[in-house]
């Protein structure tokens, strides 16, 4: 399942729509910093899966955490409390993505962000399924 930023393709809209935490001190055990949290989805036609794969950069743009968080009905990994939102075991994961992950669950997740996380989906699904419209009729240069 190939995963892409909705920052590829709308990058206009994900500047102002991407959720960022900024820490002015030390929280869990979390430096002070900004923390943008990134999301992606799947870019394979005809796919109807419901995650979003969400990148954490720390201010000087390093890859902290990827969080995997379910859009749909919850999935079968995490804890007990939120089976549907865990660290990514596919992905690298640095010292801070545990308690990335915890101010993601605590502060980030909301239901207006995850309304902005299933609009995004289906965006991107749109773009995809338009292409590959476009392939499957011979049509070149579409948008």
């Amino acid at each position: 399942m190939p995963m892409t930023s909705f920052h590829s393709f709308f990058p206009r809209l994900a500047e102002v729509e991407t959720r960022t935490v900024t820490l002015p001190r030390r929280c869990l055990s979390l430096p002070p910093d900004t923390y943008a949290f990134v999301d992606l989805y799947c870019d394979e036609p005809g796919c109807d899966c419901e995650n979003v794969l969400l990148n954490v950069y720390d201010g000087a743009r390093r890859h902290v955490a990827t969080i995997n968080h379910a859009l749909g009905p919850s999935g079968a990994f995490g804890d007990a409390e939120d089976p549907g939102t865990f660290l990514d075991p596919l992905n690298q994961q640095s010292p801070l993505a545990f308690d990335l992950l915890a101010l993601f669950k605590e502060v980030v997740r909301s239901a207006d962000y995850d309304a902005r996380l299933r609009r995004h989906r289906a965006m991107v699904r749109e773009k995809v399924e338009g292409r590959s419209e476009h392939k499957r009729s011979g049509v070149r240069g579409g948008r």
